[in-house]
């Protein structure tokens, strides 16, 4: 799979937009389909449409009540962020990187002793 990239001042490269996808499917070293698109409006393999942003049924995520304790929702930073406590929430947001930097040195450490 090949990204689009700017083409240089002295390429002949063909101009693509930075979403555009292309290349080809490759079997034994025999090309068995090329494709194009771009990741926000379309892909085809060959001359088959494969995806369509406008024909394609949106999936939402549905969210389950009630949620976990673990919840990212209920973390101290962003809540204090939601009540506009920006000070509470850089304070929160301290103390869980302070845990888990620890978390990580005890990891590491577990580690080391496993492999002596």
């Amino acid at each position: 799979m090949k990204f689009a990239e700017e083409p240089g001042y002295f390429s002949s490269a063909k101009a693509r937009k930075a979403d555009e996808v292309f290349g080809e499917i490759v079997k034994d070293g025999r090309p068995l389909c090329a494709f194009e698109g771009s990741w926000l409006k379309s892909l085809r393999f060959g001359s088959q449409l494969y995806w369509e942003l406008e024909t394609t049924e949106v999936i939402r995520v549905a969210l389950t009540e009630p949620c976990l304790p673990s919840d990212c929702r209920f973390r101290e930073d962003s809540l204090a962020v939601a009540a506009g406590d920006m000070k509470l929430a850089a304070e929160e947001k301290h103390r869980l990187e302070v845990l888990q930097r620890a978390d990580r040195a005890l990891r590491e450490q577990a580690e080391k002793r496993r492999k002596q």
